[in-house]
C-alpha cells in the first residue's frame, strides 16, 4: 500500500482544487463530428433506353481520358481490326467485347472548354464550347447544347498559326450533331456548308459536309476499365465534297457508343475513302482509330 500513497497524494489536491472553483465543476465537451453532406451527382443514369439532353450535357474543364490507337498517316488504309457486330447472348442482348488491353494504345486527355478566349471565337457567334476534333487536339470543333440538340458549328485549328497552316471552317448554319432525346432507330441527315473558309492556310476554301446518322443498335459494351450495360451505338457516314481548291473529297464511316451521363464512351473510325469502288461501307474490317474511355 505504501507504494500507492504518492499517487493518492497527487490526486487529492486536484480534487480539492476542483471543489474551490465553481467554474471548473463542468468539463467542456467537444461537439459531435458531423461530416459535410456529399454534393449530389449532376447526372445519374436511369437506364431507360433514351438519352435526354441533360444526360448529354457537357461539363466544362473536366478531363476525360481515352485509350486511343496509335496515329496513322492521313491516307493510310491500315488500322486495327475491330468487332463492330458484337455477339447476341441467349437472352437476345447484344454484347460488344472491347475489353482486351492493347499495349500500343496511347492515353489522350480530352475536355470540353469554353469558346470564349479562342482566337476564332468571333467567327462562331452561336457557339458555346469546344471539343478536340482529333485525339491530338490539333483541330477543335465548336458546339452548342440545349434541350433540343447538340449542334456543331464548324472546326478550327487550336492554334492561330500552326506549322501546317491555319484552319477555319465555319458552317453557314450549324448541323444537328445529336438530337434529343436520342433513341434506338432514330435517323437524321444534315449538310454543313462552308464558304470562304481556310484549310491549312489555303483560302478561300469551300466544301459541303454531308452527315448521315442512325442509332442502329443497343447493348452492353465492355471496355478494359468499364462495362456499360445499355449503350447506344450511333453510326455516322460523313461525305466531304470540296467545292473549290485542289484537294479530293472523301468518305469516312464512324461508330460511336454513347451512354447516359457519360457521353461518348468509345468509337471506331474507318480509314478515309477516296474511291467509291474501294469503300468497305459501314462494315469496315479495320479502324483508322479506336477510342475507349479509361482510367487516367
Amino acid at each position: 500500500m505504501t507504494r500507492r500513497l504518492p499517487w493518492l497524494a497527487l490526486l487529492a489536491p486536484l480534487a480539492l482544487a476542483a471543489g474551490c472553483d465553481d467554474q471548473n465543476l463542468t468539463w467542456p465537451v467537444a461537439a459531435t463530428y458531423e461530416a459535410a453532406a456529399p454534393a449530389p451527382l449532376a447526372c445519374i443514369p436511369n437506364l431507360d433506353g433514351a438519352i435526354e439532353a441533360y444526360e448529354m450535357a457537357p461539363t466544362l474543364n473536366q478531363l476525360a481520358t481515352y485509350r486511343v490507337s496509335p496515329p496513322l498517316p492521313t491516307e493510310s488504309q491500315e488500322g486495327r481490326p475491330v468487332d463492330l457486330a458484337g455477339t447476341v447472348d441467349d437472352s437476345g442482348r447484344r454484347i460488344w467485347d472491347w475489353s482486351a488491353a492493347d499495349p500500343s494504345d496511347r492515353n489522350a486527355d480530352l475536355e470540353a472548354e469554353p469558346l470564349a478566349g479562342r482566337w476564332y471565337a468571333a467567327s462562331f457567334p452561336g457557339g458555346e464550347f469546344v471539343l478536340p476534333a482529333d485525339a491530338a487536339g490539333h483541330l477543335e470543333g465548336v458546339y452548342s447544347h440545349d434541350e433540343a440538340a447538340l449542334k456543331l458549328y464548324g472546326v478550327a485549328s487550336a492554334l492561330a498559326d500552326p506549322p501546317e497552316g491555319r484552319t477555319l471552317l465555319v458552317y453557314q448554319e450549324p448541323v444537328v450533331f445529336l438530337p434529343f432525346p436520342l433513341t434506338l432507330g432514330q435517323s437524321w441527315t444534315q449538310t454543313g456548308i462552308v464558304r470562304n473558309g481556310t484549310l491549312q492556310g489555303l483560302s478561300p476554301w469551300s466544301q459541303d459536309d454531308l452527315y448521315e446518322s442512325t442509332v442502329d443498335a443497343a447493348g452492353e459494351l465492355r471496355l478494359p476499365d468499364f462495362t456499360f450495360t445499355q449503350a447506344l451505338r450511333l453510326y455516322t457516314k460523313v461525305t466531304v465534297k470540296p467545292k473549290a481548291g485542289n484537294r479530293e473529297g472523301y468518305v469516312q464511316h464512324q461508330y460511336s457508343f454513347v451512354f447516359e451521363c457519360f457521353g461518348e464512351v468509345a468509337r471506331a473510325t474507318s480509314p478515309l475513302v477516296y474511291d467509291s469502288a474501294s469503300d468497305p461501307g459501314k462494315d469496315f474490317p479495320v479502324a483508322r482509330e479506336v477510342r475507349r474511355l479509361g482510367w487516367f
